[in-house]
């Protein structure tokens, strides 16, 4: 994907367009014809700033009163946990995420950051530094801006800012993201 699109960055997330949007907008067009068939989206109640109307979407938060906590409520009564921290879910270094989370990540899987830094100067043969992540950042600049403070203090900063809070891109990668016009530049 990289060697054909280069990298994705904040305005543009095409990874999540190439591999969920567009291949589900095929499949319902083979399957039902264009325009017969409506997209539902898993958007909460709790998430007013990501409820976009669009004409073929729906949300969750139409039919059902559900917030973060009664999903968090449902998985506590599941047989297993997938034991994974917020921060480290979705895509682990996913540019949608705030700075803070993207250092914290990578203080917490550094063999999966030096994997993907790899990954990116192997494949993207610019000779430049892949920009990807607000304010013109690099992952290697991500980690050494943040290299001074302990992945205690930074976790600590992350929950008194809130941002394991609904709305702060802890769970956004939702397919259909550039169509509904959101706004990753805004996300904590």
């Amino acid at each position: 994907m990289l060697n054909k699109y280069g990298h994705p960055y904040i305005g543009g997330a095409f990874c999540t367009d190439r591999m969920k949007s567009v291949p589900f907008a095929k499949y319902c067009q083979e399957k039902f014809g264009k325009g017969n068939y409506i997209t539902w989206l898993g958007i909460r109640t709790d998430e007013p700033n990501r409820l976009k109307r669009a004409n073929g979407f729906r949300y969750l938060a139409d039919i059902s009163d559900f917030e973060k906590q009664d999903v968090l409520d449902w998985w506590s009564e599941q047989k297993f946990d997938l034991g994974i921290q917020e921060h480290l879910g979705n895509c682990v270094f996913c540019i949608k995420k705030s700075m803070q989370k993207v250092a914290l990540a990578a203080m917490d899987e550094p063999e999966l950051a030096d994997a993907f830094i790899n990954i990116l100067d192997t494949e993207i043969k610019t000779g430049k530094e892949p920009v990807m992540y607000r304010g013109n950042n690099t992952l290697k600049s991500l980690i050494a801006l943040f290299s001074d403070i302990s992945r205690d203090e930074l976790a600590s900063r992350m929950t008194s800012m809130r941002q394991y809070d609904s709305g702060s891109c802890s769970e956004s990668c939702e397919a259909f993201s550039c169509q509904l016009g959101f706004n990753f530049e805004d996300a904590a």
